[in-house]
């Protein structure tokens, strides 16, 4: 996971959980952003819209990252390193 990016650490987090969770697979498609607070122990910032696609056989979907030099940024990026050491800044202590 060191080379993996936070965000794409906790999408294999949550692609792995829903795996073997079938339950918790559900509930990220019907509610993902409670469904991922829960998991995650965080909060996200009012405004921010969390969307969860499951693939099909013969749907696949791709997700282009944000352009952050052409974008605006809705909340501010909170001071200092969460994420310091391995551990992932979402991971639960």
């Amino acid at each position: 996971m060191a080379n993996q990016t936070k965000r794409q650490q906790l999408e294999t987090h949550l692609a792995a959980r829903a795996l073997r969770d079938p339950d918790f697979r559900e509930r990220l498609l019907q509610d993902p952003k409670a469904a991922i607070e829960q998991e995650i122990g965080l909060r996200f910032p009012e405004g921010v819209e969390i969307s969860v696609h499951e693939e099909k056989l013969n749907h696949l979907h791709v997700v282009l990252p944000i352009d952050l030099f052409t974008a605006e940024n809705p909340f501010a990026v909170a001071a200092g390193d969460a994420a310091a050491g391995d551990r992932p800044f979402w991971a639960k202590t």
